[in-house]
């Protein structure tokens, strides 16, 4: 009573509410190649649906935004993601901006502000009149003004 039995699903049966289980430590393991063969009711366009999808999320999760640290004088400046910006603003009041690094180029910053609780607008803003790349530039547009 009351203990818990460890098994592998070996087969289910709808019909009669029931499922073949084996409490044998290879197939709890895995050792054994698993059969290739699945019931009836399995939906093998829709398996392959879900590995396509896991695939393409781990090919996006190993895609990283490379953005260049900067040197720059102000409270606000942070050399942060777009993620780590957004994480930093949950703890700020609605309102409050974070300007950061663009992953556009170097002659490009980012300032991501919380409109609100979750809600997060990021606004590029394109550098002119830089000395070096890692220099401010002189004249700070956002879009053509």
């Amino acid at each position: 009573r009351n203990q818990p039995i460890y098994c592998r699903i070996l087969e289910l049966d709808p019909d009669k509410f029931s499922a073949t289980c084996s409490c044998r430590s290879s197939d709890l393991r895995g050792l054994q190649p698993q059969n290739s063969e699945f019931d009836r009711y399995f939906d093998k366009s829709k398996c392959q649906d879900d590995d396509e999808k896991d695939k393409k999320l781990r090919e996006q999760r190993k895609i990283v935004t490379y953005f260049v640290k900067r040197v720059i004088s102000h409270p606000s400046f942070h050399n942060v993601t777009f993620k780590d910006a957004e994480r930093m603003l949950q703890k700020f009041e609605q309102g409050e901006a974070i300007i950061r690094p663009s992953s556009k180029s170097v002659s490009h910053l980012t300032v991501t502000w919380k409109v609100a609780d979750g809600i997060y607008q990021h606004i590029d803003i394109k550098e002119e009149g830089k000395q070096h790349q890692f220099s401010l530039g002189k004249t700070l547009l956002i879009g053509t003004e």
